[in-house]
Formats: structure tokens, C-alpha cells, sequence
């Protein structure tokens, strides 16, 4: 998952750079803009976004080693601080779910955001300078 973020802040970080060297065609900067605005979603996603994705996976997997510890122990043998740290967990990782779901339906308001807006520039462009014969 880090390579893949790694990946596609880098991606999106040299196409923003390559996006100055751009000239518009016929004056018209809407690809451009359209572009970078997509871009900018992804570079925002690989830096911001993602790594509390991750977060939340690295605890998931600390909580289900602790759960099986805990589940592992008879109701006997578990102490009073066996319960308080378990269900100390178990409100972390219900936390953490609440994050990562507010974190996923960001990225996927944003996502969706951003590829109606290119698709609409797109159109607007091929509109605007393609011909067409009546």
C-alpha cells in the first residue's frame, strides 16, 4: 500500500510539474486547469489521505492480535486489567473505523468530483474545437 501511494504522489507531483510546461490550445486552458485540478485530488489523496488508511489497517491488525489474546484466555483467567485494556481497544477501533469510513467517503466524494469535472471539460473542449459538419 506505501509503494503504491509513494507511486501515485510521485506520479501526480511530476504531472503537475510537466502541467507548467503545457501550452493551451487555442488559448483555451480548460484541459490544463481540468487536469491539474485531477492531479492536485491525487497528490492531496497520496499525502493526506492515504496514510490514515493505512493507520487505520496497522490497528486493525493490532486489535485482532489483542483480540485473540483476549479470547484465547478463559473468563477465569482473565484480570480486571485484561478487560479494561481489551475494551479500551475496542473503543479505539471502533474510533478508527469511524475515521477510515469518514476518510473513504472523502476520497470517494472528491474522486468522483474530480473525474465529472475532467469529463465535463473534456466535452466542453471536444465541443468547442472539434469540427463538425451539419
Amino acid at each position: 500500500m506505501e509503494q503504491a501511494r509513494s507511486a501515485l504522489l510521485n506520479f501526480a507531483n511530476e504531472g503537475l510539474k510537466a502541467l507548467d510546461t503545457v501550452k493551451p490550445f487555442e488559448n483555451d486552458p480548460s484541459l490544463v486547469a481540468a487536469c491539474r485540478k485531477t492531479l492536485q485530488f491525487y497528490q492531496q489523496t497520496a499525502s493526506k489521505d492515504i496514510p490514515k488508511l493505512t493507520d487505520f489497517y496497522v490497528k486493525s491488525e493490532e486489535f485482532d492480535k489483542l483480540k485473540k489474546s483476549f479470547e484465547g484466555k478463559s473468563g477465569s483467567s482473565r484480570t480486571q486489567a485484561d478487560v479494561d485494556t481489551y475494551n479500551k481497544a475496542v473503543n479505539d477501533i471502533n474510533a478508527a473505523v469511524k475515521g477510515f469510513n469518514q476518510t473513504n467517503q472523502k476520497i470517494n466524494t472528491a474522486r468522483a468530483q474530480a473525474v465529472n469535472e475532467w469529463n465535463d471539460a473534456e466535452k466542453r473542449f471536444a465541443d468547442e474545437h472539434m469540427p463538425h459538419y451539419k
